[in-house]
């Protein structure tokens, strides 16, 4: 079998993991706090004696741009405005969110819409007033009518790059590489996907271009090998 079709191949694969990538970034340009995500990739030297290699896909990369903040009035949405994410208590330990369109449960508890704690600065979920006019100021802190009763804890996280997605919005971080974050709080307000429709769009258009003349290339090359096999056999006949 030819180097080509061994080279043809692995980009193909690779193509795949892109469209497949994109399509998921798609998928969520509506998911509040969504961050876009992308493929690097690298060549790997398979037989070194031949040179032979082809790519494969290496560690993804996570889009940390803000996304659009949009006011929506509901008291219990919030927005991080800056590098910062929300901690909630997941089955998986301490995790990271910016997706702020939160809800009360039954016990008074902020939650996320998978009834996953909020948690505050002392890593305990966080309780919110009965009253319906508690408000949140900019650094996280609850208010009601006789003072603050909570605060909402925001950290960043000085390794970005080695989040670990446990959904489209959720994540986790080595506890060591958090630290609390400066960035601001907005009520009544929810950050949306950091994902740019048009761009993904056109971005999957030519992945799929690109794709598709892999695999043009894989079946050219393929009935190379099976002509070359016909001539062999012809001759050795």
């Amino acid at each position: 079998m030819s180097d080509g079709i061994y080279i043809a191949v692995s980009g193909s694969l690779a193509r795949q993991e892109q469209l497949d990538r994109t399509s998921h970034n798609l998928a969520n340009v509506d998911t509040p706090g969504f961050q876009a995500r992308s493929l690097r990739f690298q060549e790997l030297v398979v037989d070194r004696a031949s040179g032979r290699s082809h790519v494969q896909s290496a560690q993804g990369k996570m889009s940390q741009a803000q996304g659009a903040v949009e006011e929506t009035a509901n008291p219990f949405d919030f927005a991080i405005v800056g590098d910062g994410y929300f901690t909630v208590k997941s089955p998986n330990g301490t995790a990271l969110t910016k997706a702020g369109n939160f809800k009360v449960n039954e016990n008074g508890n902020l939650v996320t819409q998978d009834n996953l704690p909020v948690l505050n600065a002392s890593n305990n979920p966080v309780m919110v007033p009965p009253a319906t006019d508690f408000y949140v100021d900019e650094n996280g802190n609850i208010w009601d009518d006789y003072g603050v009763v909570d605060q909402i804890q925001i950290v960043r996280t000085t390794d970005p790059a080695n989040l670990k997605p446990i959904g489209d919005s959720l994540f986790l971080a080595a506890a060591n590489s958090l630290e609390p974050s400066v960035a601001t709080v907005q009520q009544g307000h929810i950050e949306k996907s950091n994902v740019n429709a048009v761009e993904s769009m056109t971005e999957l258009i030519t992945i799929q271009r690109h794709f598709e003349a892999m695999q043009k290339l894989v079946q050219t090359f393929a009935q190379i090998d099976s002509r070359a096999a016909r001539d062999l056999g012809s001759i050795n006949g």
